[in-house]
């Protein structure tokens, strides 16, 4: 005798139809048939009248649906106890140090604003620890990209990671619609190096045209690269998915179409897991607010900021 057998068993009693008590539970009537004839096997006798509409009880139904009811009207009060415990739970995020200090600040203010009594939890982990904590349940929401993802994790796509020539204002490049690669050899480079394969890719191309690599600054902060650029140090190039409302009329950005797109970038949870509802209502904002809308269009119209 199986729960799922009782469950609808006291549905069928008390509506009285079987293929609206299937509705209610999310299956479908042949399933349902099943499994009420899975339950009658195991009482020994037939709970309902056949061809009665509405369907009614034996007396061997009438004295399970006595004993039966109260126990799964408990069970379902208890569920949802729970239910409410998990929703008032924090939203717990993970994802690197970048994504967290200047992508997830206007998802977290705008959450917070349309759900004042729940919370978040954020931690700053590396990509092996992300996976980790998402699978293991120690966190609800992470933020990856999508190359290499394990087959358990659910991935939400936000952006392709498309390379940016980042460089200051009025700096002799930004004059360029799309400067070349020597073009931008001439020049020194900052470099974002934290488990990020641009510089790799960068370095690999001057290589293959033999040019110098001028390489004056390297950062793992991606907010400090933006800074060093804006001051006039060097140039940089970047994912398209770093560019920030917040840049423009600090410095100036342009595509680079000697290089690859980088990979996508996405929300990921784990796969198969009923998620609680502030979880959903998390995930939905950060789709909102962290869909690269201000990368490609947005980076690319910076070009003009200057003027």
């Amino acid at each position: 005798m199986e729960l799922r057998h009782l469950r609808l068993f006291a549905a069928v009693a008390k509506s009285r139809h079987l293929t609206r008590a299937a509705e209610m539970l999310g299956i479908d009537q042949p399933l349902a048939s099943k499994h009420l004839h899975q339950l009658e096997d195991t009482v020994g006798g037939e709970l309902f009248f056949r061809g009665k509409r509405p369907l009614k009880l034996t007396p061997l139904g009438e004295a399970l649906a006595e004993r039966v009811t109260p126990i799964i009207d408990s069970i379902d009060s208890l569920l949802d106890g729970l239910d409410t415990q998990i929703e008032n739970r924090p939203v717990r995020f993970v994802g690197n140090s970048d994504i967290i200090g200047f992508k997830l600040p206007a998802v977290v203010q705008k959450y917070t604003e349309s759900h004042p009594n729940s919370s978040i939890r954020i931690q700053e982990r590396l990509r092996p620890a992300v996976v980790e904590a998402i699978t293991n349940g120690d966190a609800d929401v992470g933020i990856l990209i999508e190359q290499g993802l394990p087959s358990n994790l659910e991935f939400i796509p936000l952006s392709e990671l498309s390379p940016i020539l980042v460089t200051r204002l009025g700096h002799p490049l930004s004059d360029l619609a799309s400067p070349s690669l020597r073009e931008i050899a001439s020049h020194p480079l900052i470099f974002h190096s934290r488990f990020n394969q641009t510089p790799d890719l960068v370095k690999a191309a001057m290589q293959k045209e033999r040019l110098p690599t001028n390489e004056v600054v390297e950062l793992d902060n991606l907010q400090a690269v933006k800074r060093y650029v804006e001051l006039g140090v060097g140039v940089s190039i970047i994912s398209s998915f770093a560019i920030d409302p917040g840049d423009a009329g600090k410095f100036l950005a342009s595509p680079v179409n000697f290089l690859p797109v980088l990979g996508t970038i996405g929300l990921v949870t784990l796969k198969g897991r009923d998620l609680p509802s502030n979880v959903v209502a998390f995930l939905n904002i950060a789709q909102e607010e962290m869909d690269n809308k201000f990368s490609q269009a947005y980076a690319f119209s910076l070009l003009d900021s200057g003027d």
